[in-house]
């Protein structure tokens, strides 16, 4: 193992040229006793370039990462020896410690793995390592020993803490707390990132678990201390010199993040009196005498003793505040506010929240302005995103809304709130705050769920003095046609979250052929599923004004198909009728009523021989046929009938779901003109008989053999004089590639099932048939039958042709005469039914 070839392998993994082989150089030799720690030498090399050594310590996390532990993926096929593992653990602290950030990074996720795999069994110093490092008093070691504590807090954040790290997380806790104590006050950018670090490590050990052995309550009081003085202390004033937009990304206000998030954790899930889990009762009555008002006094008020300002006096005093801040305040509020301790402080004084900083919150943004100015795609994305509301202000002043509107009283003084601000808006109309009207309109569709309640206990117009439905007319209907898009598209927001409202019809039916219309076309630009959802309650609440509106649409469909048949635009018609009967097919008198404009539709497009709307006049069909066979769509079999034979047989795999719906929904009308049937038959001899230079595929023909099969099934005891027919095809067939086994596959199993379907019509009639027939010399048809069965036992993987097979072979039982082919080994035949039923 060369030291430069090594050197120049890892500066080849950068470049597109040569490396391949450098991979494969570096994937050969990493096994060998020692690469490890040279990877770890040349990392720390000063005298290589950074290329070099960042492409080092990746190798090295990769080794570390895939290689550290034995696995049983063939792929890693290794493992690292020991002669390797004890100085990596001996040399991998350090190496974080002195690491530039870019390599300490890796090598934070190389230790993870081995703390994972070694703590504490296999690892026992890293406790005796560590702590000094903890009391080191030089940033940089201590900077290192936080970042490893971090990951190791990663590990066993979701797992069962062990003795060992217990132990070890209850000294370094102690360390910490005195450490940040003597940090607090410094708030020099490197003792920022120290604290910003402590306050992480706090965050990922308490985020699922709080392991009370580790944080003994009287220390986690002092803790909290120390994050309050951390969110209410000033942020220096370079700090406020930087754009807002950079503010949020500095250390001070990452600070104030991290300590709001433990907070508003810690309440959520171990201090919320009355809803945490029996482990945490203790601490939640703690919380609740101790900590819960110096909490709600330093998020809100002014403290007059050191001249600080919590999070919501800051930004109702116009002073910048990150979102991220404003969010877990906000999220905590939104918990605490279930506290009557909390509620009584807070009552006095709610408006204030509500009308400086709820409202401005809810109201869209300069960012969305812009957005939707430049890219509205992009907007949309932005504004519907799934993860749109993780840690946004917006979001949490929404859900803090909902919590103060839980109490009547307070609902009553936001809903009176919300109608005089939108009276004086609509006063105010020449000097228009559109903005504000975007954010009252939120808060109508945040209390809107609010509402309902109220309307079902019969309280909503002693408290509003109008119905729902009338509040919404008079207030957010009107505003659907602003002239600012953001209150027209809140409007439309508003509306969706008043759906449940009782509505009187009458205030959509004097519009509903042009929403019916505009929701049709929407759904054949966009193909979102949510609106055929709206569509069908538009069908149902509105069913005698939607029929004129469909039957105006399919009359004009056919317009257009009569004057242009080649146009383009026909095909999406189509395709748009297609779409209105599915959204139809739950409502079978709709599909009745128009049925005679789409038939005509379909007819124009056979009688005129239109070949390329061939597929979709089946289609359309298929829909009005699965729904409903009136005596006039016979018509249509009979024209598809005529299609078939100019098409030829390729057309028949369309046909097949049309046919199967005639068939089995109308059998009675299918059966009772004589020339339906033979037209059935035609179709489907004609496709297996199709060995032409084109010929259809076996697939196709194997779709002939199955509705042969059905039609035998379906018309039991109505057509057993077709079945000498039938079986003369498919035995015809099966003879004709009897010296091709293979070529069959499928189709030959769906030919022997047509004849057990003959069977179970008709046992008698064809046994007769049987000894009128002779594929082999040496032996009959009915043990030939069996014997092909038998033959082909693998290939019978559906649960209908399984259940076919069993019917055979106990009506075989029945009679009492095996087949020869089981005669001296009838243990094969029981083996064979046996094993039928178990994969059933």
């Amino acid at each position: 193992m060369d030291i430069n070839h090594v050197i120049e392998a890892l500066r080849s993994t950068t470049v597109a040229e040569g490396q391949g082989q450098a991979l494969d150089y570096l994937k050969k030799i990493s096994p060998m006793i020692g690469f490890p720690q040279l990877l770890l030498r040349l990392l720390h090399d000063e005298q290589l370039d950074g290329v070099v050594r960042q492409a080092a310590v990746i190798c090295f996390k990769n080794i570390v990462c895939q290689h550290w532990e034995v696995v049983d993926d063939e792929q890693k096929g290794w493992t690292l020896n020991e002669q390797d593992k004890v100085p990596v653990k001996q040399q991998i602290i350090p190496a974080i410690i002195h690491a530039a950030q870019p390599i300490r990074i890796h090598l934070c996720t190389a230790i993870q793995n081995i703390m994972r795999n070694d703590f504490p069994e296999r690892w026992t110093g890293f406790r005796d390592e560590i702590l000094p490092l903890l009391r080191s008093s030089e940033a940089e070691t201590l900077l290192g020993a936080l970042f490893i504590l971090h990951r190791l807090c990663k590990i066993y954040k979701r797992e069962k803490a062990n003795a060992p790290f217990v132990e070890l997380m209850g000294s370094a806790l102690s360390l910490l707390q005195q450490r940040l104590e003597t940090l607090i006050n410094n708030q020099d950018q490197s003792a920022c990132v120290l604290q910003k670090q402590i306050l992480k490590i706090f965050y990922c050990l308490n985020q699922f678990t709080m392991n009370l052995q580790i944080l003994p309550i009287d220390q986690c009081t002092k803790w909290f201390h120390l994050f309050l003085a951390i969110i209410t202390r000033e942020v220096p004033s370079e700090c406020d010199a930087l754009p807002e937009d950079e503010r949020a990304k500095t250390v001070w206000w990452k600070c104030k993040k991290w300590a709001l998030k433990i907070i508003q954790r810690v309440f959520e899930r171990y201090g919320n009196e009355g809803n945490v889990d029996e482990p945490y009762n203790e601490f939640a009555a703690h919380y609740s005498t101790k900590l819960v008002l110096p909490v709600f006094n330093s998020l809100m008020t002014l403290d007059r003793s050191t001249q600080s300002r919590g999070v919501l006096d800051r930004f109702m005093n116009g002073r910048f505040v990150s979102e991220e801040a404003t969010y877990f305040t906000l999220y905590y509020l939104s918990d605490a506010v279930s506290q009557d301790l909390v509620w009584r402080v807070l009552e006095p004084n709610f408006m204030l929240l509500v009308k400086n900083i709820i409202l401005p919150l809810l109201q869209y943004s300069k960012k969305e302005e812009k957005m939707w100015s430049e890219d509205v795609e992009e907007f949309l994305r932005f504004k519907y995103a799934v993860y749109k509301d993780l840690h946004q202000p917006s979001s949490a002043a929404s859900t803090f809304l909902q919590m103060l509107c839980k109490r009547l009283r307070t609902f009553e003084w936001v809903f009176a709130f919300i109608m005089d601000r939108l009276v004086e808006i609509k006063k105010l109309s020449a000097t228009p705050n559109w903005r504000q009207t975007d954010g009252v309109l939120h808060m109508v569709a945040i209390i809107c769920p609010l509402l309902f309640k109220l309307n079902e206990r019969d309280k909503a117009a002693k408290i509003l003095g109008v119905p729902v439905d009338k509040l919404l007319e008079i207030h957010v209907i009107p505003r659907t046609t602003h002239e600012d898009r953001f209150v027209r598209l809140r409007a439309c927001y508003v509306l969706h979250c008043a759906s449940e409202a009782p509505f009187e019809n009458s205030i959509l039916e004097r519009a509903i052929r042009d929403l019916f219309r505009n929701v049709l076309n929407l759904i054949k630009m966009t193909r979102v599923e949510d609106l055929l959802a709206v569509v069908d309650t538009l069908v149902e609440k509105f069913d005698e004004d939607v029929i004129p509106i469909a039957h105006d649409v399919q009359t004009f469909d056919a317009m257009v198909i009569g004057q242009n048949r080649d146009s383009v635009g026909v095909m999406g018609v189509l395709t748009t009728l297609d779409t209105n009967l599915g959204l139809f097919a739950k409502h079978p008198n709709i599909v009745k009523r128009v049925e005679p404009v789409i038939r005509s539709c379909i007819s124009t497009i056979f009688d005129t021989y239109c070949e390329s709307y061939f597929e979709k006049a089946l289609s359309l069909t298929h829909s009005l046929v699965m729904v409903h066979v009136s005596p006039e769509m016979w018509t249509v079999f009979d024209q598809i009938y005529k299609g078939f034979s100019d098409e030829g047989t390729a057309f028949f795999s369309d046909c097949v779901p049309v046919l199967y719906a005639f068939l089995t929904n109308d059998t009675d009308n299918f059966l009772a003109v004589s020339e339906r049937a033979r037209h059935f038959m035609a179709m489907c001899e004609k496709t297996l008989n199709d060995d032409g230079e084109n010929s259809c595929d076996e697939r196709t023909k194997a779709h002939a053999v199955k509705m042969l099969e059905v039609f035998l099934l379906q018309c039991q005891g109505r057509a057993n004089h077709f079945i000498p027919d039938i079986l003369r095809l498919v035995f015809n067939h099966l003879q004709k590639e009897s010296t091709n086994e293979n070529k069959l596959g499928d189709l030959k199993t769906q030919l022997l099932i047509a004849i057990v379907a003959a069977l179970y019509c008709d046992f008698q009639m064809c046994s007769n048939l049987f000894g009128q027939m002779q594929l082999e010399a040496e032996i009959g048809t009915f043990e030939w039958v069996v014997r092909a069965l038998y033959a082909n036992r693998k290939s019978f993987g559906g649960v209908h042709a399984r259940k076919m097979v069993i019917w055979l072979l106990c009506r075989i039982l029945a009679d009492g005469n095996l087949p020869v082919l089981f005669e001296k080994q009838p243990e094969k035949f029981m083996e064979w039914l046996l094993t039928l039923f178990g994969i059933l």
